[in-house]
């Protein structure tokens, strides 16, 4: 029980789990006042043992009386250990009524004491059946005890006075209305109390009973509530695992696209994100001072002539474009295009002096007007653009040279056509004109020839510079 310590297990006997609060309660009391009175009456038999010294014939029968009742009260509490709760009550209450009001004047006559005691010995037994019955449980037997102490409080006097040897007291008693109606008096008294303190102790304990019982279902309505919540979570965070690992495999793939990647692919971040609502050059300013690099690829970083992207992280765009006189205006560009790079050219230096040129690609991440971290993406066109210079290098040589072949080839063959259609004029005996008919068709292949080789370059030059504008 938890409303005992552990040292009055004693008294616990007969309780139960499935007994409401009030019964075990009862039971408990039950067993205090049967050790009670068992313990007292031998205690009293100690003190007085002279009286069990005494003959046989000389003994009274209230002197075993009592010895009777702490037989019966430790039967009693036997029985409420074997689970008869309410058979031990009844035992216990026609015992005490009997051995303790009737049997004794009845057997031995009343003795002078008895007028002093037996009242308030009733008032305690009734008090006594308002503890150990249940007016809800047990009506009829509590009906019935109550009324039979009702009506014993009544005529108890009349009882002892039938059995009464004393003449003197006997007139005294019975001359003297108020010795009948104060024991009544009482007895109303103390049991209208007891039975409204009792009763306001069950309906608080009925009280709180529905209250517990709202809590218990509350309670298994909210451990249902949790259990149902607990599969959920335990489903999201299976779900939120998978996801995890999916994420994690992701990143991890993502990991190794941007470090392997050829092209340059960096993170760039502000130590204050920038208000875009400055003026251009502000922004441009703010820019070269605060936006530093957050993450790259290694390929980046050699892009600057550094070994691996550890030695570039955390450094400001400011160094990195420190020796770049274009600087200002690439970020004016990207500025004016919505702070995005879209292949856009830039000429940069290295730390190591080297000239590099590269295509830029880039997105901002924009909040509420401003600025706070850029993804940029350079690929290395350094190779390209010294291809294209080397052939327009060339487009202009072969230019040259096809200045050169028109002109100046052309000019010995004009001569060369104008001999043949001088001598072709004149009258030439023998083979002479058929040689000369020869020196003119092969001057004409020639003249096709050197036209072929140039509308020849002239077309490589078309085509190379229609190339270089897709670019």
């Amino acid at each position: 029980m938890n409303f005992l310590t552990p040292s009055l297990e004693l008294f616990t006997k007969g309780t139960s789990i499935q007994e409401d609060q009030v019964t075990n309660e009862r039971i408990v009391l039950a067993n205090i006042i049967y050790l009670i009175v068992a313990v007292v009456t031998a205690i009293g038999y100690v003190l007085d043992y002279e009286v069990l010294l005494q003959p046989l014939s000389s003994i009274v029968f209230d002197q075993v009386s009592s010895l009777i009742l702490m037989v019966i009260a430790i039967g009693c509490f036997f029985l409420i250990t074997k689970k008869f709760f309410y058979l031990s009550k009844v035992v216990f209450t026609i015992s005490w009524l009997l051995l303790s009001f009737y049997l004794n004047p009845f057997i031995q006559g009343t003795a002078p004491d008895y007028f002093f005691h037996y009242d308030g010995a009733i008032l305690f037994i009734s008090v006594l059946i308002q503890i150990l019955f249940s007016t809800r449980k047990e009506p009829i037997t509590y009906s019935f005890f109550m009324i039979f102490t009702f009506l014993t409080i009544i005529f108890h006097q009349d009882y002892l006075l039938a059995f009464s040897k004393e003449t003197s007291i006997t007139e005294q008693i019975s001359g003297n209305r108020y010795i009948r109606l104060i024991p009544v008096y009482y007895w109303f008294l103390f049991n209208f109390v007891v039975a409204y303190v009792i009763r306001v102790y069950e309906r608080s304990h009925e009280k709180v009973k529905k209250q517990n019982k709202a809590y218990v279902e509350l309670n298994e309505n909210l451990e249902n509530q949790v259990l149902e919540r607990t599969r959920n979570l335990k489903k999201k965070q299976e779900d939120l695992e998978i996801t995890a690992a999916q994420l994690k495999e992701s990143q991890s793939r993502y990991k190794d696209f941007i470090h392997n990647s050829y092209e340059g692919v960096a993170r760039l971040e502000m130590k204050k994100p920038m208000d875009v609502r400055l003026d251009k050059n502000d922004q441009v300013a703010f820019l070269l001072s605060n936006q530093f690099i957050a993450e790259c690829n290694d390929s980046f970083a050699k892009m600057y002539g550094y070994e691996d992207a550890r030695e570039i992280i955390g450094k400001k765009l400011g160094m990195l474009w420190d020796k770049n006189p274009e600087s200002k205006e690439l970020l004016l560009q990207f500025i004016d295009n919505g702070y995005r790079f879209d292949n856009f050219q830039s000429q940069e230096q290295t730390r190591l002096g080297e000239k590099k040129w590269f295509l830029n690609l880039g997105k901002s991440n924009i909040i509420n007007n401003y600025l706070y971290m850029l993804w940029i993406t350079k690929v290395d066109i350094s190779q390209q653009i010294k291809s294209r210079e080397e052939r327009e290098k060339l487009l202009k040589d072969l230019k040259e040279y096809a200045y050169i072949t028109s002109h100046e080839i052309r000019k010995p063959l004009a001569n060369l056509m104008g001999i043949a259609n001088l001598i072709s004029e004149k009258d030439w005996d023998g083979d002479r004109p058929s040689m000369v008919k020869h020196l003119k068709v092969s001057a004409n292949e020639l003249d096709d020839l050197v036209r072929k080789m140039v509308d020849t370059l002239s077309r490589t030059s078309y085509f190379e510079e229609r190339e270089r504008n897709s670019e």
